[in-house]
């Protein structure tokens, strides 16, 4: 599957650990994925689920570059930002409970 989506033009990122190392440095490794990806992209849709940490380090990521960014939440309260105002997505379909950052500053 990781072949057919880079051979219709898709992009990996790798991660830069094998697994086999502390999970410290794992986490580490993670997180500097997250921020290559980030970078990576012109847009950010994350779906968020309880606890997920790397999708919050993500979004923070996303909102330091003032990115289009839209949360689907999973059974979760949208992050508080102080300098996002989440506005919900009305245009229906697959934006269905989707949610929109709008900059605050």
């Amino acid at each position: 599957m990781t072949r057919q989506f880079k051979e219709f033009g898709g992009s990996i990122i790798w991660g830069l650990v094998g697994g086999k190392e502390s999970a410290v440095v794992i986490k580490t490794a993670l997180l500097q994925r997250n921020v290559r990806l980030v970078e990576a992209c012109h847009g950010l849709t994350v779906f968020l689920s309880p606890g997920s940490r790397g999708s919050i380090y993500s979004i923070n990521q996303a909102v330091k570059r003032h990115m289009p960014l839209v949360v689907f939440p999973m059974d979760c309260d949208l992050p508080d930002i102080p300098s996002v105002k989440w506005k919900a997505l009305r245009c229906g379909g697959i934006w269905d409970n989707g949610y929109k950052a709008v900059y605050l500053r």
